[in-house]
This record gives C-alpha cells, sequence and structure tokens, in this order.
C-alpha cells in the first residue's frame, strides 16, 4: 500500500522498519518490516501518525517512534512516544 509521510529506519541486524503514514484520507498505524526479501507485519501502533521519526535502539533490538500529526494532512500534533517490538528483542 502506498502511504506518504511515513516513519522509517533500520534495525541493528540491518533490516528495514517502516511505520504509520498517511494516505487516502486518513493516517496509518501499521508498522512493518523487509529483510532484503519478504515483507512481515509487526503489531499496529496505538495511534495512526504521521511525520514522526524513530529511533533505534541496538542494545534490545527495539524501537521507538515519537510525535507526529494523528490525522492526514495535520491535527491534532501527537506528544506521545511509543515502543515498536521488532523479531529478537531483548527489552523487558
Amino acid at each position: 500500500q502506498g502511504r506518504a509521510g511515513s516513519s522509517y529506519g533500520t534495525t541493528c541486524d540491518g533490516n528495514l522498519v517502516v511505520a504509520g503514514g498517511e494516505g487516502f484520507g486518513r493516517a496509518w498505524a501499521n508498522v512493518d518490516m523487509f529483510d532484503g526479501v519478504a515483507w512481515t507485519s509487526l503489531d499496529d501502533l496505538e495511534q495512526a501518525r504521521h511525520g514522526s521519526g524513530l529511533a533505534t535502539f541496538c542494545g534490545c533490538g527495539e524501537m521507538l517512534i515519537a510525535s507526529g500529526s494523528g490525522n492526514q494532512g495535520g491535527r491534532p500534533e501527537l506528544e506521545t512516544t511509543e515502543r515498536i517490538v521488532t523479531p529478537g528483542s531483548r527489552c523487558g
């Protein structure tokens, strides 16, 4: 599916993670990971968002997504941060 304004980053083992985004009149909550061969769906975000940033924590294999907007085109501006658990995560 096409989605604009998504957040993306890489896991410590080189997989691409794409989270959120906007399109078709709404913001997206889905999170997907690409390992170079196939896409895998991860758990959805609690709050759909776009225009956010991702941070990777290599010590435990998780990512954080922060802020962004909750609807296509902006507003509400979000002030929350969510944890994205990737396969092989070692955080508690």
